[in-house]
């Protein structure tokens, strides 16, 4: 079963790791924001409880995020650079300006034997081609 991953233990194991940081990581911090905004407002202020609550709600999401890219990192080597890898790929081909497809475009366009009814130069999306008679 293991040598299959017919369950996705891997997986399981994962979301245990990262949740169970994640718990004691803002358990901790609520703890801790409770008792020092109850010194501030008093023992009994419902203002640093909700103060605390509202922190701690708003952190989850970024520590959710940040604990999961860690453990990935650590145990998930091959998909993390993967992921990296196809990352600095996209990146690489959003950098590339529009005007450099359109300069290309024109030049596959000017180099064909025959001449369209219009002139057309730019980007086409179409997988057939840019210009079809």
């Amino acid at each position: 079963m293991l040598r299959y991953r017919l369950y996705d233990i891997d997986r399981l194991i994962n979301r245990t790791v990262v949740y169970g940081l994640l718990t004691a990581l803002l358990g901790g911090g609520y703890a801790g924001l409770v008792l020092m905004l109850g010194q501030l407002f008093g023992r009994s202020s419902s203002v640093a409880v909700a103060a605390a609550t509202l922190t701690v709600a708003a952190a989850f999401q970024p520590a959710r995020r940040r604990i999961q890219a860690a453990v990935d990192r650590r145990f998930n080597r091959r998909r993390y650079d993967a992921a990296r890898t196809i990352a600095a790929f996209s990146a690489r081909l959003r950098r590339r300006s529009t005007w450099t497809r359109s300069r290309l475009s024109c030049w596959a366009w000017s180099t064909r034997p025959w001449s369209p009814p219009t002139p057309r130069c730019g980007f086409d999306p179409r997988p057939t081609g840019w210009w079809s008679p």
